[in-house]
């Protein structure tokens, strides 16, 4: 029976029947405490005494409430009366996917955006251990903005994560069913739910590939006449390709479906985040190529729900049709239904026509706009009140909000200095409307951005002007006022929406990125003051000075995620890594208070330096020049991406593509080279560096790779000019570290350890104490590699005590930046050394203390294990631990290469090890300092040896032999190999 308008329940007051369902009824209400409209979903009478029903009710909201998601329908409260059961939840205004597909052919841009943000919250569900089991289009709401919303978790069930798995693994735990129980609807159902077995969450993503399916084709992937011939078809057949039903279907999309839909699960996408990945990258694919299609079979429309009854049932329990017009009568006006929705927009878009063509054309005016190639300069603003606070302030704030946008392009404060610099002024001097318009000139740019902010009679008003840069003439502003001092951001962040609009950025984009700026910054003005200072001090390499501004806007905004983020990376550039990377952690914390942008710069800061997760790296770079493809930033931080993981090619390519967008880049020109070093091809390298446009060499990462430029083409004086530059800079240790290496790399092991211990002496003169303990802990490595054991397992006890008494872990040891330089763990060194029970105990420190590195579980902790086994003479199980390292080889730790031809040569297989020592010599830009480099000689002179190839054998020795002709004398290896070689004759 249904409830009278006006009846409270709890704190909620009824408003209207939305709708029926199988389990009861949904009304709209008004949270009167909050005073927001709410959906109350009531449990019928009849299910009241029936308990599987009530659980499943209760099942419902505790699943869903459990989490947290723009994607995901939000559960606000469970709770009852007397004689009433009821759910709180989210009111939708918009339509069910069902209604969207019965309307008609869905943009292929649309179904690609519902797609991903369907996967989108299926992986947040998949996080917290919750797969749906009922994906299909009558459980997705799509709201008037297209945001999506994932309902009705009925179905859904927890899984039981096994102990120490992988908290990002979504199916590594299975739902358990009851056997032959058959959950879901079934034209989604992936096999394993048709056969009523246990499922997981790459159940929902077969789930997810037949709706996209459905939203492509209008029609659903598997037919049948009975239920049994549906399951049948499930099990059984393929879904029949896309194109078969559409035109012109990109075969990108065809693969997306294919993998989604496998029948085997362990085929399908592993996990939710790879299938978003996969639809954001056939988007961007798709963007700038034609990418809508026809149906070849025109489908008739279905009779379509009123929006609000599709919501209450739809959503949550399958109503009969009866039930849907009874619903339909109630609450739709007659008249209402009479008109469609295409008949809508037909007739408001010649009512719009007529208004246009009736002002004579006024709104037809030529108005210059901005493409999304178009790069335009921030001016000072122009402070009228005489209020301090704004000073710096509000420019700032404009350059997030503005930087938001994947459609607008500011020019880096580090090429407005450079361009000063050139027209013979102070880099500190403000940018006025003649200043920036001689600015853009210089650089060919299209326009120049004013902003004012004025007072009068205690409110403010902010004027925001973009002019042509080549005649001076306004080309649109934006105005707004604000109430009082406190609201002057507000003002701005509604200015500035209205200039993008103006500009030319689509409505669909500046909603997308819009958040506000007292979020994505701060609503302090003094915080924001702060901050502002900081940014300038720390892009004119003042970091400590720009530490205390930074600190004071954390200080007045302890939620001021971006004051972190610069805290974080200001603090590692002073290679004081773990205070930077407890501010990076709180940025990561606050990353939803950012703009999108700035999101992405955050996360995958995170996953590099916190966690060390590549593959979560990858993605968050990936999306973030997806995003903003005109942004150089972005391009270059996902080059850093693939170069850390040892893609050198596609490195390349992305730092290529950044220096297209920003010439001036040479960080990303040093990087280059660095790529070009990897692979193979030096010259090249120095071509990338002669071909700056400034001849900018104040970059200590220009010089040290100039530096391997000339130590692989022998030039000392190359080598030694390098040293000169950096004699006296505050990383005058890089240099003093690289002659050490270079000395190892010779043979002559006396000289490398004294370079060692003046690298780390210099280090620790600069305050840089984890830098020392890495650079002593290389130093006992080098040692332990070239068999002098007993002074190494010394050296690395010594650099041991030093890490413990300073309190550091293995994330303090990494290199801090994109670098040439090593770091080898504690760990591996004394297994090198035979100590077991040292080598065992670091290693599980290792993983307490950074558990998902990739570094470490994939080639650290096999090189440490498989080192052990070898001591143990056990060649076979050292093979199989090195397994999970295949992948990573190209990163340049020779390590787990020259470990795995060792074990082949213990158990006498002679050309297999000697293709593993082959792997080093064919790729020596890997890492172009390694002694493993012409320690493989050897190991390739072992290899010969043991198949009976003289020839070989004596040529590789000879090689090593050349290579080391000014060694020690006395060294052990070298020893050993003159032994081997004079066996040989």
């Amino acid at each position: 029976m249904a409830i009278a308008k006006g009846t409270r329940l709890a704190h909620y007051e009824v408003m209207a029947l939305l709708g029926m369902g199988g389990m009861g009824e949904v009304y709209l209400a008004r949270d009167t405490r909050l005073d927001r409209k709410v959906a109350l979903k009531l449990i019928s009478e009849e299910f009241m005494r029936d308990t599987s029903r009530l659980h499943r009710f209760e099942q419902e909201a505790k699943v869903a409430s459990a989490l947290n998601h723009p994607n995901i329908i939000t559960v606000y409260e469970i709770g009852h009366t007397e004689d009433q059961h009821f759910i709180a939840i989210e009111y939708v205004e918009g339509e069910t996917l069902r209604k969207r597909i019965n309307a008609g052919q869905l943009p292929l841009r649309d179904a690609l955006d519902i797609a991903k943000q369907i996967a989108a919250a299926l992986a947040a569900a998949h996080d917290a251990n919750i797969v749906h089991r009922d994906i299909k289009p009558e459980n997705i709401m799509v709201r008037p903005d297209g945001l999506v919303k994932v309902l009705d978790f009925g179905l859904a069930k927890q899984t039981e994560r096994r102990a120490g798995a992988d908290a990002n693994a979504e199916t590594s735990s299975n739902l358990k069913t009851d056997p032959g129980t058959v959950m879901g609807t079934p034209h989604y159902m992936s096999p394993e739910q048709a056969r009523g077995v246990d499922v997981d969450a790459r159940t929902d993503i077969f789930s997810l590939g037949a709706v996209l399916f459905e939203m492509v084709t209008r029609r659903t992937p598997f037919e049948g006449e009975t239920g049994s011939d549906l399951i049948a078809e499930i099990l059984k057949t393929e879904p029949p390709p896309i194109d078969r039903f559409v035109s012109g279907a990109p075969a990108e999309l065809q693969q997306i479906i294919t993998q989604a839909m496998r029948k085997r699960r362990e085929l399908r996408y592993q996990s939710a985040r790879e299938m978003v990945i996969a639809l954001k990258a056939i988007k961007h694919e798709l963007k700038y190529r034609s990418s809508e299609f026809e149906p070849r079979t025109p489908l008739p429309r279905t009779e379509t729900d009123a929006q609000t009854a599709e919501f209450a049932t739809q959503v949550f329990d399958q109503p009969t049709r009866s039930q849907r017009t009874a619903i339909e009568t109630k609450i739709t006006p007659p008249v209402a239904r009479a008109f469609s929705r295409p008949a809508i927009r037909w007739g408001l878009g010649i009512v719009a026509l007529a208004a246009i063509l009736a002002v004579g054309g006024y709104f037809f005016r030529a108005k210059p706009m901005l493409s999304g190639r178009d790069t335009i300069l921030l001016a000072d603003f122009v402070n009228q009140t005489g209020d301090p606070v704004f000073d710096g302030t509000l420019k700032q704030a404009l350059s997030v909000q503005l930087g938001q946008s994947p459609h607008l392009n500011l020019l880096p404060a580090e090429r407005v200095r450079e361009t000063l610099k050139l027209m013979s002024r102070s880099p500190e001097e403000r940018i006025t409307r003649e200043i920036g318009r001689e600015i853009c000139l210089r650089r060919n740019l299209k326009a120049l951005l004013i902003g004012t902010i004025t007072k009068l009679d205690g409110n403010y008003s902010v004027t925001l002007e973009a002019l042509n840069s080549q005649t001076g003439e306004t080309l649109t502003s934006a105005y707004a006022e604000a109430d009082g001092r406190g609201q002057v951001l507000k003002a701005l962040g509604k200015a500035t929406r209205e200039l993008r609009e103006e500009l030319g950025e689509s409505l669909v984009t500046i909603r997308k990125f819009d958040v506000p700026i007292e979020q994505a910054t701060t609503s302090s003005l003094e915080a924001l003051k702060d901050f502002s200072a900081g940014v300038e001090l720390r892009g004119k390499g003042e970091v400590l000075r720009a530490i205390s501004l930074f600190k004071s806007a954390v200080e007045k905004d302890d939620r001021f995620a971006l004051a972190c983020l610069q805290l974080g990376v200001s603090y590692r550039d002073l290679r004081q890594v773990a205070t930077g990377n407890k501010y990076l952690e709180q940025a990561y914390l606050l990353r939803d208070r950012v703009s999108e942008r700035e999101r992405l710069e955050i996360t995958a800061t995170y996953f590099r330096h916190i966690t060390g997760e590549w593959d979560k790296r990858l993605e968050a770079s990936m999306l973030l020049t997806q995003t903003y493809p005109q942004d150089a930033r972005a391009f270059h931080l996902h080059g850093n991406t693939y170069l850390i993981a040892g893609q050198y090619e596609k490195a390349a390519a992305a730092y290529r593509e950044a220096l297209r967008l920003d010439a001036d880049y040479e960080l990303s020109r040093s990087n280059l080279a660095l790529a070009l070093i990897k692979m193979g091809d030096p010259d090249k390298a120095a071509e990338a560096l002669a071909q700056s446009p400034s001849r900018n060499a104040e970059f200590s990462s220009i010089h040290n790779r100039l530096y391997l430029i000339a130590f692989l083409r022998q030039d000392e004086a190359g080598m030694r000019q390098q040293i000169a530059w950096f004699a006296g800079k505050r990383d005058e240790y890089q240099i003093a570290e690289f002659e050490a290496w270079t000395h190892a790399y010779s043979g002559r092991l006396a000289r490398a350890v004294e370079y060692f211990q003046e690298a780390a002496n210099r280090a620790d003169a600069a305050g840089l104490v984890a830098e020392k303990v890495r650079i002593l802990g290389n130093k006992a490595n080098t040692l332990a590699l070239f068999g002098s054991l007993g002074p190494a397992r010394d050296e690395a006890r010594r650099a041991l005590a030093l890490l413990e008494a300073n309190h550091l872990d293995a994330r303090d040891l990494l290199p801090t930046a994109i670098q040439p330089l090593e770091a080898q763990p504690l760990g591996w060194t004394f297994a090198l050394c035979g100590d077991e029970v040292a080598a065992r105990a670091l290693a599980e420190k290792l993983v307490d203390q950074i558990p998902h590195d990739t570094v470490n579980r994939h080639l650290w902790q096999p090189a440490i294990r498989a080192t052990l086994e070898l001591w143990r003479d056990n060649p076979s199980d050292a093979i199989q631990l090195l397994q999970p390292a295949s992948e990573y080889e190209s990163t340049g730790f020779f390590g787990v290469i020259w470990l795995r031809g060792q074990a082949l040569l213990k158990m006498k297989k002679g050309p297999e090890a000697a293709a593993e020592f082959h792997k080093i010599l064919d790729h020596r830009g890997w890492n172009v300092f390694s002694p493993i480099w012409p320690m493989a000689h050897l190991g390739l002179a072992r290899a010969a040896a043991i198949s009976g190839d003289l020839a070989s054998a004596r040529k590789a020795y000879g090689d090593l032999f050349v290579l080391w002709k000014d060694a020690d004398p006395d060294l052990p290896l070298l020893l050993e190999a003159k032994r081997e070689f004079a066996k040989l004759r």
